[in-house]
């Protein structure tokens, strides 16, 4: 009989070890609940240098554009733009999203709004309290929950891809879609890839063989604190950063281009304000006028019963002549003497007349930003373009006016 009692404590000792080891292995490693959605499916990896640094330091610029570095969970990515003095540390989700963790079904008694964009709407240069979607949940109240899916450096391609897998498996009940100005002329239309199909690990899985099944397929397993900072830019001579292949440019602040270099403010500017009068006088036709992505995104949301609200967001070079001399320091060759022009707003023409058509919603802000701007309230980093805190507010204010006179707000 003592036997008898001794095998079954040890057995029961056995057993409690080996709860108590799993309940520790599910605090240590959360494991999120699809366990094959991550936003790292819908990044350029190729502008975003950081992600993997050791792994992707001797790819070539083009292999680096494809590049899958493995999912991200838990991260802190630092955003810097020196020149404006930001140094931004903002975390990701167990899907590699900005904000804090979320459940893939929708909240009993909630109205989900989902956000889709690019770092306008993930909130570069924002604290973690202050990038638009937060703001707009703010505005919201309770009975509402709105989720940042927005992703740096993403164009309307990424937004397309990322509609289609997304708005099937969280269900919101209306799809935000913000529409940078950066977003047009957009890219070719690609031929949509297979879609996501969603895998559930089994409840009873033990957490310490999912750790090694990752591990085995190369995925880093999420661990319980937010791992980094990675820095989105890394520096010269890493292929990510476009400084790398490209000569010195008089026309460039020499500490502006030394900033670039360092990976403490974005080398991609360089270019883009290089570009930026030409590319907004385009006639965003044919396949750069983004109907493609954009239908794609409002058939998938029309399909789950997600009703859209669109949304532009400018470039502040556009609304004020404050930000013009800084852009001058980029090597942005003008011709005019302002930006500040109908004939640099086609763009916002080009948007409300498609979203039009369709019936969708279309917060234009331009001229509320461009009257606020007149008034002396600055609403960007002055440099980077993005909008500061109070330019998130403002924005969010604006769109949730839209929201809420829209029909079934909550």
């Amino acid at each position: 009989m003592s036997r008898h009692r001794t095998a079954i404590g040890a057995l029961l000792l056995l057993l409690a070890s080996l709860g108590l080891g799993e309940c520790a292995a599910r605090v240590i490693f959360p494991r999120p609940e699809i366990a094959n959605w991550n936003r790292i499916d819908y990044t350029p990896v190729g502008l975003f240098g950081g992600l993997d640094s050791e792994a992707l330091a001797g790819t070539d610029a083009e292999s680096l554009r494809y590049a899958t570095p493995g999912p991200l969970r838990n991260v802190e990515i630092t955003w810097n733009s020196s020149p404006d003095g930001i140094h931004e540390i903002h975390r990701l989700n167990l899907y590699g999203f900005r904000g804090p963790d979320f459940p893939i079904e929708k909240p009993p008694g909630k109205t989900r709004i989902v956000f889709l964009g690019d770092s306008f709407v993930e909130g570069f240069g924002a604290g973690e309290d202050e990038t638009l979607p937060r703001d707009f949940e703010r505005l919201a109240g309770d009975g509402v929950e709105v989720l940042n899916l927005g992703i740096g450096g993403a164009d309307l391609a990424s937004a397309a891809h990322l509609a289609r897998d997304a708005i099937p498996l969280l269900k919101p009940d209306v799809v935000i879609l913000v529409v940078a100005w950066n977003d047009l002329p957009a890219p070719a239309p690609e031929p949509p890839g297979p879609a996501l199909v969603p895998e559930r690990t089994p409840w009873w899985m033990p957490r310490l063989v999912e750790v090694v099944l990752d591990l085995a397929d190369g995925r880093p397993p999420a661990l319980f604190y937010h791992r980094g900072p990675v820095p989105f830019f890394l520096p010269v001579p890493h292929p990510s950063n476009p400084i790398s292949r490209q000569a010195d440019d008089d026309a460039i602040d020499p500490e502006i281009l030394a900033a670039m270099k360092r990976g403490e403010f974005n080398p991609y500017l360089r270019n883009g304000a290089a570009l930026f009068e030409k590319s907004r006088l385009a006639s965003f036709r044919g396949d750069a006028s983004g109907e493609a992505q954009i239908d794609a995104i409002l058939d998938v949301a029309r399909a789950n019963g997600a009703r859209v609200i669109a949304a532009y967001a400018p470039a502040h070079v556009t609304l004020s002549d404050v930000y013009y001399p800084l852009w001058n320091q980029l090597g942005a060759p003008f011709t005019r003497p302002s930006m500040v022009d109908p004939d640099f707003q086609r763009e916002r023409r080009h948007l409300g007349a498609l979203f039009a058509e369709r019936g969708v919603p279309f917060v234009d802000p331009t001229d509320a930003l461009m009257a606020d701007e007149a008034a002396g309230t600055r609403l960007f980093a002055g440099y980077d373009g993005h909008f500061n805190p109070a330019g998130y507010e403002r924005f969010a204010e604006l769109i949730f006016d839209a929201w809420k006179s829209g029909p079934a707000s909550r």
